[in-house]
């Protein structure tokens, strides 16, 4: 669920930073829950959390599993404890205000990966998710590659939730680049093993979408994370989002660029992307470890 409808919740403890362009920390709320918080002041631009919040709400309105996220306010007391997370890592300082708060997927003894290994990729059970999020990326014009945590569940398998939204609609400055055609996703591989015909499906899963609901939650978010460019942005998502011929030609453009069915070599990835293994810390504050709750 997002924050609609919720007051929101102050950010009382910092735990530590995390790694990220837009210099996101781990902190607790005051609703006891862990969350990845991205502040207003970021590195990379002012749309930011508008994209994090929208991005996320679509997501889930076409059926893919994203975080629980909400507005967080950021107080003073708040921002001074976390000093070692300005100076090299932000040009200035956050000001006290509201963030966006996107929950820490964790749950002891279970492994989570935001780089899944090949050797476990046939152990991912929503794969076709992949395909469905590349096309509302290819719609929402996704300046950056695509994030997922990988997360283990109790029967074995692996479920991926979507997460880091922030390149979405035109990105966080919306700076008019094209959108590339090429896949935005770390590890390709993940595509494989979903048939054509689900691919050229996935048009009719996103008939059931209501633009008036996603309008209006756009409007409930705080003032400052609204513009006109984002929500211009935003709008252009949904105009593309609701031309079925447009869909189904973009689908058969995907379709060409990884056939399902053949052999695919992956290209080196960027320089700038820093993948490691785990994204978990191997440890957090004893306080933490009753409240681990993950997406279902």
């Amino acid at each position: 669920m997002s924050s609609r409808g919720v007051r929101p919740a102050r950010l009382i403890q910092f735990v530590r930073a995390l790694r990220g362009g837009s210099a996101p920390a781990l902190a607790q709320a005051s609703d006891g829950k862990l969350y990845v918080v991205k502040f207003l002041e970021n590195n990379q631009g002012p749309n930011v959390l508008f994209n994090e919040a929208m991005g996320t709400e679509l997501f889930r309105a076409s059926g893919l599993p994203v975080p629980e996220w909400r507005v967080l306010k950021a107080p003073d007391m708040f921002l001074r404890d976390a000093e070692s997370l300005w100076g090299a890592r932000y040009a200035k300082r956050p000001t006290p205000g509201p963030a966006f708060g996107s929950r820490f997927l964790w749950m002891p003894g279970r492994r989570s990966y935001d780089y899944m290994p090949d050797e476990l990729l046939p152990r991912v059970r929503n794969k076709k998710d992949f395909w469905l999020a590349w096309l509302l990326d290819q719609c929402g014009r996704n300046m950056d590659n695509r994030q997922a945590i990988y997360l283990e569940r109790p029967q074995g398998d692996f479920k991926a939730v979507f997460v880091d939204h922030g390149h979405l609609f035109g990105g966080p400055k919306d700076d008019n680049k094209s959108v590339r055609m090429g896949l935005h996703y770390f590890n390709p591989r993940v595509l494989r093993g979903v048939s054509s015909r689900e691919i050229s499906a996935l048009p009719n899963k996103l008939k059931v979408l209501d633009f008036d609901r996603l309008w209006a939650r756009a409007n409930t978010l705080p003032a400052e994370w609204k513009n006109a460019q984002a929500l211009e942005s935003f709008a252009r998502c949904l105009d593309n989002l609701a031309r079925p011929r447009f869909l189904e030609a973009l689908v058969q453009l995907m379709i060409q660029e990884v056939p399902p069915t053949s052999r695919y070599v992956p290209r080196p990835l960027p320089e700038r992307s820093a993948i490691a293994g785990k994204i978990l810390p191997p440890e957090l504050p004893p306080q933490h470890a009753a409240d681990r709750v993950v997406a279902g």
